[in-house]
């Protein structure tokens, strides 16, 4: 199967946009927009995709997408042949709407989750069709005004997102808009730092680590350069990619650390002790492998988990791969 199809596969999170061609609008009104969103209700309902974010402009719209039971091609162009037909009939126009295919991201979540929702809602606040953040909750034509407890699309998961900042809704909600509001760099600091936000990375040390890693390149993926691999690895393995996801990434690191203190009879908090002992050593550096090169985690990512330094994370993904040999490991 081509690597590009298993790209399209279930459980993935995507950028998507698409824009009309000639840089034309595809929205001439509010009944254009309805009709748009009607459609992505459609398009994504029974569990065929799930919405965190969006946004639509006049001459082009983003997505925050997560494959479900259909695959994101299918789903895309359910949405987007319908409303070009709707909208050419509607004008008295003919020919195409959008300028060539929709194009499409798969996004590390570690990473960027939080950003790309940020990034998609302030679009209008960007181009100045909205003039603050304060604003964005009244505006009708983002999801920000849903996670805002304003109502809006069927398929839009707000409770994934809302978690992310708070245990209450109310306090998830006030951070929300402090990170919106934040500027470009204090918000790449928080997504980072934790603070009120339930994530996995810590400290803006951990940031700086993360920008000296080896990045891979594919138009196609927005991720460190494990994750870029791990991503092509499993694509062309032809292996469904559930485990990108950060919840089933860190569930699967869990169920490994698991398997090596079993065999190698280790306790969890003698791994992340910091002891020496060759034993302790040896699984570390095993997990670092499989974290990295199987799971897909970044190396900052895991060296946080063991509580060792990113260098002793990297070092370990190398020596891991020596050792593996001696534990059975199953994913």
């Amino acid at each position: 199967m081509p690597r590009t199809a298993r790209l399209d596969a279930p459980g993935i999170l995507h950028h998507v946009r698409g824009r009309g061609v000639e840089r034309k609008k595809i929205f001439l009104n509010d009944y254009d927009r309805r009709d748009f969103l009607g459609r992505l209700e459609a398009a994504c309902e029974g569990g065929a995709a799930t919405i965190y974010a969006w946004s639509l402009m006049p001459n082009h719209f983003h997505l925050a997408i997560r494959t479900g039971d259909s695959p994101l091609s299918q789903t895309m162009r359910k949405l987007l042949t319908g409303y070009a037909v709707s909208f050419n009939r509607r004008n008295n126009r003919s020919g195409h709407l959008f300028q060539n295919r929709y194009k499409s991201t798969v996004v590390d979540e570690e990473r960027y989750f939080l950003g790309l929702v940020r990034y998609i809602h302030l679009n209008p606040v960007r181009a100045r069709m909205v003039d603050s953040v304060a604003d964005l909750k009244s505006y009708p034509w983002t999801g920000h005004r849903q996670l805002m407890g304003k109502g809006g699309l069927s398929v839009q998961d707000v409770d994934t997102v809302l978690g992310r900042f708070g245990a209450t809704v109310g306090a998830a909600r006030r951070e929300l808009v402090r990170f919106m509001e934040m500027d470009e760099e204090r918000a790449e600091r928080k997504m980072f730092k934790g603070g009120g936000l339930i994530r996995s990375a810590g400290g803006i040390e951990a940031l700086q680590e993360m920008a000296k890693e080896k990045w891979a390149h594919d138009d196609r993926i927005l991720g460190s350069g494990s994750f870029v691999e791990f991503v092509l690895k499993q694509a062309e393995a032809d292996i469904p990619l559930q485990t990108v996801s950060l919840q089933e990434r860190y569930a699967l690191l869990e169920k490994v650390v698991g398997q090596i203190c079993s065999q190698a009879d280790l306790r969890l908090d003698e791994l992340t002790g910091g002891g020496r002992r060759k034993e302790i050593v040896v699984a570390r550096q095993v997990i670092c492998y499989v974290g990295v090169k199987q799971i897909g985690l970044s190396a900052a990512a895991i060296s946080r988990y063991l509580n060792i330094s990113k260098m002793s994370a990297s070092t370990g993904v190398q020596k891991g791969k020596e050792r593996i040999a001696e534990y059975e490991i199953c994913l």
